[in-house]
């Protein structure tokens, strides 16, 4: 079904402001009509139609027509055929859709327009047309309802048939249906905002054998006399004839047969009637019959009814009093009504209207006529009736009205409600208190049907005069049964002969429920238990209770603390606690104790059970996990308990893991048992060639018919290095800054593998945190003399002060990890202060001195060079 694509495009229409119709969406909301009919007409017709045409290789053309929906926005509608006789050729939107929008038209499964919808109905002989409103808004202008051809279709005679049904296919793919039942019908109808609309639909059938009989009725349904006239232009001849003869049964006796498609008829008589058509044309053949949910005429006739606001009077004699006369219409009546009253002066009755006609308009009710029915002084006590009748041409109706001429008025009364338990009885005292006239016997009885099963009344004394102004009374007592249901009931006495009078009031059958807490007791031979025996009163209980309890067997014993218990309405519950005791050497297994509570013949019981189990023994140790080092031992308490009176020794055996060295020896191999908790402690031991890991020992407590297993987890580890932090000391100190601080460090292994750790010299000023200067890592083995090892501390950049040293060794895996000692404090002094800057303003004649220093020598070289060779030197 394609109902999301047409909720989308009319969401958009709202988002992009398409204006909408004002009117409501459903104005009148209803169920409407999908209907095949003639693709000319302008409704449904009454019956379903059958189509024919003019013989096989023709076509004709059917709408699909929506009558008196609400007002929609869209549809996606199905019609199917069988293939064998008719095929569908192709289909056309109709009026309906006035801006017709995302059409499709899919005819035996092969898309025309747009695209059939997968998953569906689609397929030979069906037919999908879809389609939705372009604006946005809702056909009809938005008012409902909303009635117009939706599409036609045109269908090509494959074959002669008799009968060819055209219907509405159903399928899973049209869940969402416009049609409640049956369900998956492939007819959806919605409105603008995508609601589904609800609809019934009407099918049709094709024939071209035989003529057709299609024909309506206008009106349906009226007031006696009803004209109704037919019309039977719907009806087809078979090809290449016309009809002759239209034959009518109107279904009220009368029958007609004419040469025209059209009728009338009276209905006289109010009923319901089928009328029926068969057509015979020119070449002689007939309609096939008439089908079964043809139209049906509904006649009714105009009627009154006369009533009264009370149909039984008591009156004194010399009385009268008044009955209001009440005069309705039904199916339209409207007229005058004449009224009369009968009397009887011999019999001192009298009864007079207050008028004798009344107008009664259509649909109306009228309450102005009264009766005044009187007695004389000399009327006798007795029984009498009054005839008030009503006449409006041939309609005639009667109210009878009773009356009971008495010598007396009187009222009863009682003294409130009774409560009894089951069982038992209760009373109450009934009152007859004379209103009028003189008092007169009246007997006492209590309506059977107001007592509750196997109950009874009785009264003392049964018959009594009512007086004035105290009244006379009489005592009432209720007896009950244990077959009586507890409960209340409203209990309903009346007093006769004429004039009758009643009271009511409300019995209590009271009852109690007994139960226990708990129902079921567990207790080991030679033990005890106990249960509570809660009682609690039902409708008002307020007795005592006894109680008795029975065991089923010699060796439970069982009593009750309280043998007598009070229930009162006001507490609502009480108790009784019953001890229980198993003596010793009861067998285990299931008894019972039958505790029962009775007030006279009423009684309730219940079963206690008593369990009484097998002896045996619990079994656990303290701890559940044991961690060792390799070599090393470690124990674990095994205790053991009686349960269920258990007595008797109790042996012991470990099981140890396979493959490794653990060994497990008890205390005690063996442990008795008398009353409480006894106890043998096991000793796992391990050997250094034990791997470490994670093991389990099972410890197996057992008799010569119990067993029970407790297993010990044990985690051997590696033996953990000692390293131990001796004495720390200092190369100095005090010393200059820049200078090296040696602090040398003594320390040792005790354990029994090798271990890394490092060293580290920390300093401290007296504030803020340590201050690492120098650190080394060495590796210390086991058995080896204390070794001294030796950092230093550059305190070239350091300012002078005193400063704390501290020798701190960092190791993982060891027994003693950041262990720190002092090695003792530095006064750590500033460095010497820089000579003073040289005078350099000497420099130029310096640097002058020795240029002309450099010239003389240069030029005594210069000059022995050029001296003459072989002149002396001199001297």
């Amino acid at each position: 079904m394609k109902r999301l694509v047409v909720v989308t495009l009319l969401l958009l229409g709202s988002f992009l402001a398409i204006p909408f119709s004002t009117h409501p969406a459903h104005a009148s909301p209803g169920t409407g009509l999908v209907c095949l009919t003639r693709a000319t007409s302008n409704n449904c017709p009454q019956v379903p139609l059958t189509f024919n045409a003019t013989g096989v290789g023709k076509t004709f053309t059917i709408g699909v027509f929506i009558n008196n929906s609400d007002a929609m926005g869209g549809f996606d509608i199905y019609v199917s055929v069988d293939t064998t006789y008719l095929n569908p050729v192709s289909a056309a939107l109709g009026t309906l859709i006035a801006s017709p929008s995302l059409t499709s038209i899919c005819v035996n499964g092969i898309s025309q327009t747009g695209a059939c919808t997968a998953n569906s109905a689609n397929g030979p002989g069906v037919v999908e047309v879809t389609t939705a409103e372009g604006s946005g808004g809702n056909e009809c202008g938005g008012s409902s309802p909303c009635s117009g051809m939706a599409f036609t279709i045109t269908y090509h005679v494959v074959t002669d048939t008799s009968s060819a049904a055209l219907s509405y296919p159903t399928n899973p793919g049209c869940s969402a249906s416009s049609v409640a039942s049956p369900p998956n019908v492939c007819v959806e109808v919605a409105d603008a905002q995508g609601t589904i609309l609800p609809e019934t639909t009407l099918a049709a059938d094709f024939t071209d054998q035989t003529p057709t009989a299609n024909f309506g009725a206008t009106p349906t349904s009226g007031n006696a006399p009803l004209a109704v006239s037919f019309d039977a232009t719907l009806s087809n001849a078979t090809a290449g004839h016309t009809i002759a003869f239209y034959n009518w049964t109107f279904g009220d006796g009368v029958k007609m047969n004419v040469t025209t498609a059209t009728a009338s008829h009276i209905y006289n008589a109010a009923g319901t009637y089928s009328p029926t058509l068969l057509t015979q044309d020119s070449s002689g053949a007939t309609s096939s019959a008439p089908p079964k949910d043809g139209i049906t005429i509904t006649v009714v006739m105009p009627d009154f009814s006369i009533n009264g606001n009370t149909t039984s009077l008591s009156i004194l004699p010399g009385k009268n009093k008044n009955v209001t006369i009440i005069l309705t219409s039904s199916n339209g009546f409207s007229g005058p009504i004449t009224l009369s009253a009968n009397s009887s002066v011999i019999l001192g009755i009298t009864s007079t209207l207050n008028k004798t006609s009344v107008n009664l308009g259509a649909g109306q009710t009228d309450t102005s006529a009264k009766v005044t029915v009187a007695t004389s002084v000399l009327t006798s006590p007795g029984t009498y009736h009054v005839n008030v009748t009503g006449v409006s041409g041939i309609l005639k109706h009667s109210l009878f009205i009773t009356v009971a001429v008495v010598q007396m008025q009187y009222s009863l009364s009682n003294s409130g409600p009774i409560t009894a338990i089951r069982g038992r009885s209760g009373s109450n005292t009934i009152i007859a208190t004379l209103s009028t006239g003189t008092g007169q016997p009246v007997t006492l009885s209590c309506v059977s049907s107001s007592l509750p099963p196997a109950a009874s009344c009785s009264f003392n004394p049964t018959t009594i005069t009512p007086t004035s102004p105290t009244g006379s009374s009489s005592i009432l007592t209720i007896t009950t049964t244990t077959s009586t249901p507890g409960g209340s009931s409203t209990i309903i006495v009346t007093g006769t002969p004429q004039p009758t009078a009643n009271t009511t009031f409300a019995l209590a059958v009271a009852d109690f429920q007994i139960t226990g807490n708990p129902q079921s007791v567990s207790i080991p031979q030679g033990g005890n238990g106990n249960s509570i025996i809660i009682l609690t009163g039902q409708s008002g209980f307020n007795s005592h209770i006894n109680l008795t309890a029975t065991s089923g067997s010699g060796n439970i014993i069982g009593f009750l603390n309280r043998t007598n218990v009070s229930v009162t309405v006001a507490g609502g519950s009480n108790s009784s606690t019953l001890y229980i005791i198993a003596l010793t050497g009861t067998e285990h297994g299931s008894y019972s104790i039958l505790v029962t509570g009775s007030v006279g013949p009423l009684t309730h019981s219940l079963t206690i059970t008593v369990d009484v189990p097998v002896p045996d023994f619990g079994a656990s140790a303290t701890p559940t996990s044991v961690s060792v080092q390799t070599g090393t031992n470690g124990t674990s308490a095994i205790t053991l308990i009686g349960l269920n009176g258990f007595t008797g020794t109790i042996n012991l055996q470990a099981k140890n893991p396979t493959g490794v060295s653990i060994a497990s020896v008890f205390s005690s191999t063996s442990v008795t048992i008398t009353s409480g908790p006894v106890a043998s402690t096991l000793t796992v031991s391990t050997t250094t060639n034990t791997p470490p890991g994670t093991y389990t020992v099972t410890v197996n407590a057992t008799t010569l018919s119990l067993y029970h297993l407790v297993n010990i987890t044990l985690i051997v580890i590696s033996p953990l290095p000692s390293v131990q932090l001796g004495s720390a000391t200092l190369s100095t100190v005090s010393v200059t800054a820049g200078k090296t601080v040696d602090m040398t460090v003594t320390i040792s292994n005790t354990g029994t593998i090798p271990v890394n750790i490092t060293i580290t010299m920390d300093v401290n000023s007296g504030s803020g945190a340590n201050v690492t200067v120098a650190q080394t890592t060495v590796t210390l083995n086991p058995g080896v003399s204390a070794q001294t090892i030796k950092i230093s501390w550059n305190t070239t950049q350091w300012a002078g002060g005193t400063y704390h040293v501290y020798a701190r060794i960092i190791g993982s895996q060891t027994t003693a990890v950041n262990q720190a000692t002092s090695a003792g404090t530095v006064a750590l002094s500033s460095p010497p202060s820089a000579p003073p800057p040289a005078d350099l303003s000497v420099i130029p004649w310096i640097t002058t001195g020795l240029a002309a220093a450099i010239a003389v020598v240069l030029g005594l070289l210069l000059f022995r060079r050029r001296r003459p060779t072989g002149l002396p030197e001199s001297a």
